[in-house]
C-alpha cells in the first residue's frame, strides 16, 4: 500500500489470519477500505485523479513527512496539486490537461487564451499538454474557485519554487521542515476546494495502525 501497489496489498490482505492477536492492530477497522483500494488501483492504471486517489496521495506524504524524508513528502505533494488541477478540470468540464480539446473550451475563455493554450502543442505527437501552471491558470480563466485559490496564495507559490529547487526537483537544496506544514496545510485548502469531502477521506485511508490514526492532524 505504502509503494502505492494496491492491486498487489489488497491480495495479500485477504491471506492474513486476523485471529492472530499480534495481527489485530494492523486490521482495517472499515469493511470498505479494500473496495475502495481495488477502485483506487484501477484509477491509477487509468490516470485518473480521483477523489480517493488524491487523498491516498495526501497521507502517503504525511507518512514521509513522519519519517523526516520532507524531499520526498514534498515532491508527493507537489503531484498532489498538479493531480488536483487534472481533476478539476476533468470532472468538471472532462478536459485532460495530457491531450486538451480546445474545443471543449470555445464559449468559456476568450480566444486570447485559447491561442495560449495551443502553444502548448507538443510537436511530437500533436496534443497540446499542459503543466500544472497553466492548468491553474485555466482554471481561474474558467471561474473556478480553486484557480483563484491557487494564484491567491502567494506563500504557496513561494513554498512551490523552493521545492523546485529541491534535490528531487530541478536542484540541490533540501526541503526545510519547517516549509512541509505550510505546504501541507495550503495543499488541504486546495483540495477542499476541488472536493469537499477531502478530509474525510484522508482520515479513512490513512493507515490504521498509525497511533494517532493520523499524528499530523
Amino acid at each position: 500500500w505504502d509503494l502505492f501497489e494496491h492491486k498487489k496489498f489488497c491480495g495479500e490482505y485477504s491471506k492474513v489470519k486476523w485471529d492472530k492477536p499480534d495481527l489485530k492492530p494492523f486490521k482495517l477497522t472499515r469493511s470498505d477500505i479494500i473496495v475502495r483500494l481495488v477502485e483506487v488501483a484501477k484509477a491509477i492504471a487509468r490516470e485518473e485523479p480521483a477523489p480517493d486517489v488524491i487523498a491516498d496521495l495526501f497521507v502517503n506524504a504525511e507518512r514521509r513527512a513522519i519519517e523526516g524524508r520532507y524531499d520526498d513528502a514534498g515532491a508527493r505533494l507537489y503531484r498532489l496539486i498538479e493531480a488536483l488541477g487534472q481533476w478539476a478540470l476533468l470532472s468538471s468540464y472532462k478536459i485532460k490537461t495530457g491531450d486538451l480539446d480546445l474545443k471543449l473550451l470555445v464559449g468559456h475563455i476568450s480566444d486570447e487564451a485559447i491561442r495560449r493554450l495551443e502553444n502548448h502543442r507538443d510537436a511530437k505527437d500533436g496534443k497540446i499538454k499542459i503543466p500544472l501552471y497553466q492548468s491553474f491558470s485555466l482554471l481561474q480563466e474558467l471561474g473556478q474557485p480553486v484557480g483563484k485559490s491557487f494564484w491567491g496564495q502567494k506563500e504557496l507559490l513561494g513554498v512551490l519554487k523552493k521545492r523546485n529547487e529541491s534535490i528531487l526537483a530541478h536542484g540541490f537544496a533540501p526541503i526545510n521542515p519547517q516549509d512541509f506544514p505550510v505546504l501541507r496545510e495550503m495543499v488541504e485548502r486546495l483540495a477542499v476546494a476541488v472536493d469537499a469531502g477531502f478530509k474525510t477521506r484522508c482520515k479513512e485511508l490513512q493507515f490504521p495502525w498509525l497511533n494517532p490514526p493520523n499524528p499530523l492532524y
